[in-house]
């Protein structure tokens, strides 16, 4: 594994999103919180650390990147780390204490050599101005961690990103599209919102994906276009 140095970030190249913008997320009433929070943190130079649950594809990887995209761009010093892509064993966290920011994904995939390095760190920036981000697939009160650690991430303020709503479908495509800057219609929304998945990932990948079909297929949006897509896209 290479470490890579760019400017005033420092990473393990595994799952980084440069091109995530926070502005880019789409937060439900419900996650409204878990937006202002994050932003108190980015302007803050207080100590702040952040648990974050959410099931898969709820946008937790693409949230933690856009945050990291913001603080590097505030000339921040800061990292990424994906527990379900590092092995056993690699030191990684203790040479990164020093960090202003340390965003951990995915630490319910982490094992028992890293847990323990992750218990390590909190204890470190403890009583630092390091932030803390740390994201997990499992809630907090089911996550299999060793009992020093989940006592550690007990004391970190826990927040959950609560899943799409039905009333928030058709609000978030149309959030996506836009910043996609595509030019669909409230019926393409509203014909795809019930017969896709409803999560932030699927969604915005759903997107992506139809964009380049009908570009491919020099077709114009509409909703037998999107039928087409689906059918061909489930085949």
């Amino acid at each position: 594994m290479n470490d890579v140095t760019s400017k005033n970030q420092f990473f393990f190249d595994f799952g980084r999103d440069f091109d995530a913008k926070f502005e880019n997320f789409f937060f439900t009433q419900e996650n409204k919180i878990i937006q202002s929070e994050i932003l108190n943190l980015l302007s803050s130079e207080d100590k702040q650390d952040i648990l974050l649950f959410g099931s898969p594809k709820s946008g937790k990887t693409f949230l933690l990147n856009s945050i990291l995209n913001e603080d590097a761009a505030a000339t921040r010093s800061s990292i990424y780390v994906d527990c379900a892509k590092i092995g056993t064993n690699q030191n990684i966290f203790d040479r990164i204490s020093s960090k202003t920011l340390i965003c951990i994904d995915n630490i319910d995939q982490s094992d028992r050599s890293n847990q323990v390095e992750i218990f390590n760190l909190i204890n470190e920036t403890k009583d630092s101005n390091t932030k803390l981000i740390v994201s997990t697939n499992t809630h907090l009160s089911e996550l299999e961690v060793f009992a020093d650690l989940k006592s550690r991430l007990q004391q970190i303020k826990f927040f959950t990103l609560h899943p799409i709503s039905d009333q928030d479908v058709n609000r978030a495509l149309e959030f996506i599209g836009t910043k996609l800057n595509l030019n669909f219609n409230d019926d393409i929304y509203k014909f795809l919102a019930t017969r896709i998945r409803r999560d932030f990932s699927t969604m915005k990948d759903t997107l992506i994906a139809l964009d380049k079909f009908m570009y491919a297929e020099k077709k114009q949006p509409s909703k037998k276009t999107v039928a087409d897509f689906l059918r061909q896209s489930k085949n």
